[in-house]
């Protein structure tokens, strides 16, 4: 239901990582991620997962999305 992830910085690994998860169906339909990522990394969510809110913090921005369709 509630997903902290901190993937290692300028990796790219976000998005697959998230993508693993939901194919190994950890994620519960409705599910809130929570995903730090470097605050000037361009992301965008894989299927299934929709932006909630942005907040930075210095250099680090916080990115929560929803998983389910």
């Amino acid at each position: 239901d509630l997903v902290f992830l901190d993937p290692p910085y300028r990796e790219a690994v976000a998005a697959p990582a998230l993508e693993a998860l939901a194919e190994q169906g950890w994620l519960a339909d409705g599910a809130v991620v929570s995903l730090e990522l470097p605050g000037k990394t361009n992301f965008d969510p894989p299927r299934g997962f929709a932006p909630l809110d942005t907040r930075r913090y210095g250099k680090t921005r916080i990115v929560f999305l929803r998983y389910g369709d």
